[in-house]
């Protein structure tokens, strides 16, 4: 399972990879595409947690 700073780490490698343009809003919605895919697949609720806490941590409205 992965911790929050490698889900957070690998949404960002994947948003340079596909937008290259990186900011809060498209890592956010990369976390949350991630979320919902492991929410199909049964993921455990530590594993949802984390997921949900990774999104919390690059909200854009966290550091207003």
């Amino acid at each position: 399972m992965k911790n929050q700073h490698e889900i957070i780490g690998a949404a960002v490698e994947r948003v340079i990879n596909c937008h290259g343009i990186v900011n809060r809003d498209t890592i956010a919605q990369e976390i949350m595409r991630d979320f919902i895919r492991i929410s199909r697949a049964n993921a455990s609720v530590d594993e949802r947690k984390l997921y949900e806490k990774a999104m919390v941590f690059v909200s854009p409205g966290r550091l207003e």
